[in-house]
């Protein structure tokens, strides 16, 4: 597997802010999909829904979620990101 820091970019109600999730995943389109996956309160199919690879919405339709840049991390560089993004 490998490491990826993915950003998000969120849309909630009509304001948007961006965040970062250390993903470990085989590919980088499945870390953007997890990543969403873990940024919905809803389960995907009962309130969340894919929109396509690289967007989802939540909350039924009230939150939307981006991949917005997705980054492989270095082995020797994962330490110190994990210190830094909990």
């Amino acid at each position: 597997m490998i490491t990826y820091l993915v950003e998000l970019k969120l849309n909630i109600g009509g304001h948007e802010k961006y965040v970062q999730r250390l993903i470990m995943e085989n590919t980088r389109i499945s870390a953007g999909v997890q990543a969403m996956k873990d940024e919905c309160h809803y389960e995907f199919g009962g309130g969340a829904e894919m929109m396509n690879q690289d967007e989802c919405s939540d909350d039924f339709g009230d939150m939307i979620y981006q991949v917005y840049k997705i980054t492989e991390v270095e082995p020797s560089h994962l330490a110190i990101l994990k210190t830094y993004l909990k």
